[in-house]
C-alpha cells in the first residue's frame, strides 16, 4: 500500500478496533476495490503465517520457568474467514476481467503498417474517419491512412518493419491499404498506393515492396526505383535492383532492369522498357545546409567560390577547400523568399520581408542598399553587369508594376506591365537591355527597359509557367512550366524551337552553360537535368537529391554543375564527363 492512512484502517480492521460506522464504509469499499480486497487479504495471510510460526517456534523452545505465566487475554477479530474468502473471490475476478480485458485491447488493436521520419514542411495524415493531423516523426501508420505532402519543399520517409523506405516528395498523396494476406507473416510485402505524386522505393534485395496507382501495378520491386503517379500515367524507373510492372488497362506485365524505364497509360501506348539517358546518383561534392532549404546558387567569374542561399542564411564556399568564406543573414529566422545574382557575380539581392529587397557585396557580404515597397514582392532579377535590379511588385486589385533600380546612380524607373496578376518569373539578357517576364496568367513578354516598352508578348502558354532562362546570345528563351515541359522558344519571332520532356513535375529552376549549348533544370521531381538544346535531346539526370532541386548553376567553364533542393543539401556534378557521346 502507498498510502500510510489506508494501511492503519486496514489493520485497525483486522485488530477489531475500528468503530463499527468506520468498518461498514470499509466493507462496502472492499466489495467495489478489488485492489484494497487483495491488500486486506495479504495483511491477514501473513499474520496468520506470522501467528503460526510464533505457535511452532514456542512448542519447541525451552522454558525458563516451569511456571506458567499468565498470558493477556486476546481480543477477538471481527474479520472472519468467510470474509477473506469473500474478499479473496472478488480480488480473482477483478484479476480476470483485467486480463480480458487487456487481452481484447491487444487483439482489437490495429498493429502499425509503417512509421514516419525524417518530415520536412507540410506532412498530414488522414484517417479513412476523416480525422487530418500534423505528421510527427516516428508517427505509426496503419491500414487505411493517407499520407499527404504539401508543395514545394516538403517531403517525408515510410519507413516499414523490414526497413524498406519510401521517400514522398513535394505534393504527393499514398495511402496504406491492408497487407497482402501470406500464411508467413514475416513475409508479408509492404503494399502502398499512390494516387499522385513522386516516390523513390529503397528495398533491400532479399525483400520486396508494391505499389500501385491508377494505371499500373509494381510487384516484387527489389533496390532503388522512382515512381510517379499521374493524372494520365505512372511513371517507373529502376536504378538497382528489380521491378516487374504490370499495366493494368490489359494486364501486361514487363520488366524494368536497372538503367531502363516503363511508361504506363490508359490510351495503350507502346507500353515496353526504355533505356534511360545517363544517370548519376552520387555527385563529386556534397554539402549539407542546416539553415534550410537552398532557394539560390550563383559561381563567381572565376569558380573559385560558390555562393548559395538556404534557409534564412546566405553562405559561400571556398571551392578548393569547401570552407567557408563567410555567412550573412538578412534577418534572423526568416527564410529567404526570393534569391537572385549577376553573371559578373559581383552583387546578389534577396527578398526575406515581402516587402522588401535587399542587395548585397557578393564578395564580402557587405549590405549596400534595401528597396521597399508597400506592395508584395513577387520575383526578382539582376543584370549581368549588376547595375540594374529588376523587381516585380504587386498588390491585390492593383497594375502589377516592375521597379527598376540603378544600382551605381541611384535612379529608379518604372515598367507598367498593364496586367492585375502578379509576375512570377524575371530573367534579363546579357546586354542589360532585354528583360523577360512570366505572369501568372501563363503569358511571356519581351521588354526593351532602355525605352520601357514591350517588344514582343510571346503565344500564351497551356500551363502555368514556373520559370525562365535567356541563353548568353539572347538568341533562345527556355520556359519551364509546372506540369514538366521546356519549351526552347526563338527570341526574335517568338516561334518554338523545341519541346524537351523528361522531367514530371514542376521545373523550378534553369541555366545556359556559358557557351549556350546545353540547359540545365531542376524540377519537383527530385531530380536535375541536362539538355543539348539544339539536338532537343536529353544528356544527362543527376538523381542525388531527395526532394525538390530548386537551383542550378553551370560554372564559367562549363564543367561543373551545382545544385541546390529542398533537402537541404548543395552538390557539385562533373558535366561533361556524364554527356552520352
Amino acid at each position: 500500500m502507498r498510502d500510510w492512512d489506508e494501511f492503519e484502517l486496514l489493520q485497525k480492521y483486522l485488530d477489531g478496533v475500528l468503530p463499527a460506522n468506520e468498518g461498514a464504509a470499509l466493507e462496502v469499499r472492499l466489495k467495489s476495490e478489488p485492489a484494497l480486497a487483495a491488500e486486506i487479504v495479504r495483511m491477514s495471510r501473513d499474520e496468520a503465517i506470522c501467528r503460526d510460526w510464533a505457535v511452532a517456534n514456542a512448542a519447541t523452545t525451552p522454558s525458563e520457568s516451569n511456571t506458567i505465566q499468565p498470558t493477556k487475554p486476546v481480543t477477538r477479530r471481527r474479520f472472519s474467514l468467510a470474509w477473506i474468502v469473500a474478499a479473496s473471490v472478488v480480488t480473482l475476478f477483478a484479476l480476470f476481467v483485467a486480463q480480458l480485458d487487456r487481452a481484447s485491447r491487444s487483439v482489437s488493436a490495429p498493429r502499425a503498417l509503417a512509421f514516419l521520419e525524417d518530415i520536412h514542411g507540410i506532412v498530414e495524415v488522414f484517417s479513412p474517419n476523416g480525422q487530418v493531423r500534423a505528421a510527427e516523426p516516428g508517427q505509426p501508420l496503419f491500414a487505411g491512412q493517407e499520407v499527404r505532402t504539401g508543395e514545394e519543399g516538403s517531403s517525408t520517409v515510410l519507413r516499414w518493419q523490414d526497413e524498406t523506405k519510401l521517400q514522398l516528395a513535394a505534393e504527393t498523396h499514398v495511402k496504406l491499404p491492408t497487407e497482402i494476406a501470406n500464411t508467413n507473416a514475416k513475409n508479408r510485402q509492404p503494399q502502398v498506393f499512390v494516387s499522385e505524386g513522386v516516390v523513390s522505393a529503397d528495398v533491400a534485395t532479399d525483400r520486396s515492396l508494391i505499389i500501385l496507382s491508377d494505371h499500373a501495378e509494381l510487384r516484387n520491386a527489389r533496390g532503388r526505383i522512382s515512381f510517379v503517379s499521374l493524372q494520365d500515367e505512372t511513371f517507373v524507373e529502376t536504378d538497382s535492383g528489380f521491378a516487374r510492372l504490370m499495366r493494368k488497362s490489359d494486364g501486361t506485365m514487363i520488366d524494368v532492369h536497372p538503367g531502363y524505364f516503363a511508361v504506363a497509360n490508359k490510351d495503350r501506348a507502346p507500353f515496353r522498357p526504355n533505356k534511360a539517358p545517363q544517370r548519376q546518383n552520387k555527385p563529386r561534392h556534397s554539402m549539407m545546409e542546416n539553415t534550410g532549404p537552398v532557394t539560390g546558387l550563383m559561381f563567381d567569374p572565376e569558380g573559385a567560390s560558390l555562393t548559395g542561399a538556404a534557409g534564412d542564411a546566405v553562405k559561400r564556399w571556398d571551392l578548393s577547400s569547401g570552407k567557408l568564406v563567410w555567412t550573412l543573414r538578412p534577418q534572423k529566422k526568416k527564410q529567404i523568399r526570393n534569391f537572385t545574382s549577376s553573371q559578373d557575380g559581383k552583387m546578389l539581392a534577396v527578398a526575406v520581408d515581402e516587402r522588401a529587397v535587399r542587395v548585397f557585396d557578393a564578395a564580402t557580404g557587405e549590405d549596400l542598399v534595401t528597396y521597399r515597397s508597400n506592395k508584395r514582392v513577387t520575383a526578382t532579377a539582376l543584370s549581368s553587369d549588376s547595375r540594374i535590379l529588376a523587381v516585380a511588385w504587386h498588390a491585390p486589385r492593383e497594375t502589377t508594376e516592375i521597379h527598376l533600380y540603378d544600382t551605381t546612380l541611384g535612379i529608379e524607373r518604372l515598367l507598367v506591365t498593364g496586367q492585375n496578376s502578379p509576375i512570377q518569373s524575371l530573367a534579363f539578357g546579357s546586354s542589360g537591355d532585354m528583360l523577360v517576364t512570366a505572369n501568372a496568367d501563363r503569358t511571356v513578354k519581351i521588354w526593351d527597359v532602355r525605352v520601357l516598352t514591350m517588344v514582343r508578348a510571346l503565344p500564351k502558354h497551356s500551363h502555368d509557367i514556373r520559370s525562365l532562362a535567356i541563353s548568353p546570345d539572347e538568341r533562345f528563351i527556355a520556359i519551364g512550366d509546372r506540369v514538366g515541359h521546356i519549351r526552347i522558344v526563338e527570341t526574335a519571332t517568338g516561334s518554338e524551337r523545341a519541346l524537351l520532356t523528361g522531367h514530371l513535375r514542376d521545373v523550378v529552376s534553369m541555366s545556359f552553360s556559358p557557351d549556350g549549348l546545353r540547359l540545365a533544370s531542376g524540377s519537383l521531381d527530385g531530380t536535375a537535368r541536362i539538355w543539348h538544346v539544339s539536338d532537343r535531346r536529353e544528356l544527362a539526370a543527376f538523381k542525388g537529391h531527395k526532394n525538390a532541386v530548386n537551383a542550378v548553376a553551370f560554372s564559367q567553364d562549363g564543367r561543373t554543375l551545382a545544385t541546390g533542393g529542398a533537402d537541404r543539401a548543395v552538390m557539385l556534378w562533373d558535366v561533361l564527363t556524364r554527356e552520352r557521346k
